[in-house]
């Protein structure tokens, strides 16, 4: 199949707000918290390429790495094959409020609505994976974000409603502080010349928390006897680990590595798989790798792959 060039445009509209939940780590809030965002109906359905689609939101935390990651699984209603283009989000938790989470009516449309994540006053570090046939095309960074549409209900509402006590109590930011009431604000991180990304370009390659995204360094990290970074074998690899383990995955895994500026793989994290079988992945049985560099020096890097 013929591949297009892809153009992102971030359009996101806030309006009438009411305060639904945080998340901070699955041990403090239960599982049953996840449980019950990752019941969520789909999305309304939308016009895409190849077919129409809804969107399924999955919910999960790296506890490791405190981050919160949202998929946002684009597919064919009736049949629900995954649709090319799909997103993945990144949120540090620490950049998160009692304020951040709100469940929006359209302004326009009161048979709408929507979810919206916005992180601290000043933070810009919710991070969008796009990605398209399984590749990561391009990466935006945002202050925030919206989940949606859905038809509104009652019970809907009442959905959202029902863990706002629990989440005040939970959460170690207590402020309402926010980037609600300013400017909409995203800067495109990295872009393949797949992609025309609208919007202003980041001219810093690291992410806040110091990590690159692998792909877009001068040189990527990569095992001794690649020219370059090979996902194959570092694929090989963890889906050796999981073998070894009896760990079965889906279709379509995402799996999140982080390696350090020695080219020592930090992190695996699979949203997918429970947090027990997240701690059986054992780290030392995946090689070390020569570190991914940029001007002359060798730094932390990120990398988003796909399991299949």
């Amino acid at each position: 199949m013929e591949d297009k060039q892809i153009t992102i445009h971030i359009n996101i509209r806030i309006i009438l707000i009411i305060p639904f939940l945080f998340l901070f780590n699955a041990h403090l809030f239960g599982q049953r918290f996840l449980d019950k965002l990752n019941a969520l109906p789909p999305s309304l359905v939308e016009k895409a390429p190849e077919f129409d689609i809804d969107k399924k939101f999955i919910f999960s935390i790296d506890s490791t790495n405190k981050v919160f990651i949202i998929q946002d699984i684009r597919r064919n209603p009736e049949t629900k094959e995954f649709n090319i283009d799909q997103i993945i989000n990144e949120i540090p938790l620490n950049d998160l409020s009692a304020g951040s989470f709100k469940s929006v009516r359209d302004q326009y449309d009161k048979s709408i609505i929507n979810l919206n994540i916005g992180t601290v006053n000043n933070k810009l570090s919710i991070i969008q994976y796009f990605l398209r046939y399984d590749e990561v095309v391009a990466i935006n960074i945002l202050d925030i974000l919206q989940l949606g549409p859905w038809r509104y209900s009652e019970q809907l509402e009442s959905d959202f409603k029902e863990i706002i006590p629990k989440v005040t109590e939970s959460m170690s930011d207590k402020s309402y502080s926010t980037n609600y009431f300013r400017p909409i604000r995203n800067l495109y991180k990295f872009n393949t010349n797949r992609v025309i990304a609208i919007g202003i370009r980041d001219s810093v390659k690291a992410f806040k928390d110091g990590y690159y995204y692998a792909a877009g360094l001068t040189n990527p990290p990569c095992y001794s006897k690649d020219i370059t970074f090979s996902n194959s074998r570092l694929l090989k690899k963890i889906k050796n680990e999981l073998k070894r383990n009896d760990i079965a995955i889906k279709e379509r895994n995402p799996v999140f590595i982080r390696i350090n500026s020695n080219g020592v793989v930090e992190s695996i994290y699979l949203p997918d798989l429970s947090l027990s079988d997240n701690k059986k992945i054992a780290i030392k049985n995946v090689d070390q790798l020569n570190p991914g560099n940029e001007s002359g020096v060798n730094v932390k890097s990120k990398i988003l792959l796909i399991l299949k």
